[in-house]
């Protein structure tokens, strides 16, 4: 195996740099970069890729760097949710890797069975390198909360709890085939009569399938009026005008809306201090507010949360929460 290697890490419009060197990198954390002509393989050993999928752009890098780029038809190949059983994935990366000729391997695929192959073909100590891009080191232990005059241990639940279905939503956006319009009719009349009464039926602002599903739901009356319905939008103007409007004639919904409060959120995303991610809450919970009351026909539920909340500090999640509360109150 050579004594240094690039990994890249892509996806269908973006690439991603990151350096492994089994050998050298304890000694050489700066590696010398690729070169025109260097030689890249394409491997997928984690979730399986539609054939039709638009590597333009990854194409394109290469082309630009003048990089000879391989992309093996097991790429695509296609067993169960993942691109080939556990075994064919391993000895694709295993392949690659152990090729001479081949200068940087590009993985196509990811989740947790790519971590599994991962782990096989490099070993466990290689996840903790920076290699793989975890490195244990820049983690901070858990702080403890202090607080010795908890009472929920010792509470006990007497009564049931109110379910909510996010099958429609946080379910289907898991499948690797998200359901047809007809499939999630087929769903939402099984969680009828399975007997959920609050049901999360989408993101309809940001996604046309979502808004269209919704409002065939609300034009065709097949909301019965004992169940309401529940969406979700970030606390942006333009979507929640639009998540609004995905609602209009609903008897009852449940508005969810959120934005990301976390440290690295505020720092590389947002470029704001805490002052400024209680603003984007606040204005939010008004915006929310004053488009329910161009509504009173429908009965409004509120529901609001600080996206990324175990990055964020406990003192500021409780107090942009507060400061939302505060616009929400009746």
């Amino acid at each position: 195996m050579p004594t240094r290697r690039t990994l890249l890490i892509s996806g269908a419009s973006t690439i991603i740099t990151a350096l492994l060197s089994p050998r050298a990198m304890a000694a050489q954390r700066r590696l010398k970069p690729l070169k025109p002509g260097s030689r890249i393989r394409a491997v997928n050993p984690g979730t399986w890729m539609d054939p039709d999928t638009d590597l333009q752009a990854l194409r394109e890098r290469c082309d630009q760097q003048q990089w000879h780029l391989e992309i093996p038809a097991a790429v695509t190949r296609q067993w169960r949710y993942f691109s080939g059983t556990d075994q064919e994935r391993v000895e694709d990366l295993r392949s690659a890797w152990n090729d001479p000729t081949v200068d940087a391997v590009v993985t196509l695929g990811g989740g947790w069975g790519a971590a599994r192959v991962l782990e096989t073909v490099f070993g466990c100590a290689a996840m903790n390198s920076p290699a793989s891009g975890f490195t244990p080191e820049k983690y901070r232990a858990f702080t403890p909360i202090n607080k010795t005059d908890r009472r929920w241990p010792d509470q006990v639940i007497d009564t049931a709890p109110q379910w909510c279905s996010v099958d429609l939503r946080d379910g289907n956006q898991a499948l690797v085939e998200p359901m047809n319009a007809e499939q999630k009719l087929r769903l939402w009349e099984q969680l009828l009569a399975i007997g959920f009464k609050t049901i999360e039926v989408g993101f309809p602002s940001a996604s046309s399938h979502d808004y269209d599903f919704l409002r065939k739901l609300i034009e065709e009356q097949r909301i019965p009026d004992d169940v309401t319905v529940q969406v979700l939008v970030q606390a942006r103007a333009e979507l929640i005008a639009k998540t609004f409007a995905a609602l209009s004639g609903v008897k009852r919904a449940v508005v969810h809306f959120y934005n990301s409060t976390s440290t690295v959120q505020r720092r590389d995303v947002f470029k704001l201090d805490r002052a400024g991610i209680v603003d984007i809450a606040v204005q939010g919970a008004q915006l929310v507010k004053a488009e329910a009351a161009r509504h009173p026909e429908t009965e409004w539920i509120f529901e609001y949360s600080p996206e990324s909340f175990t990055g964020t500090e406990l003192d500021f999640a409780v107090e942009i929460c507060d400061a939302v509360n505060e616009v929400l109150e009746p």
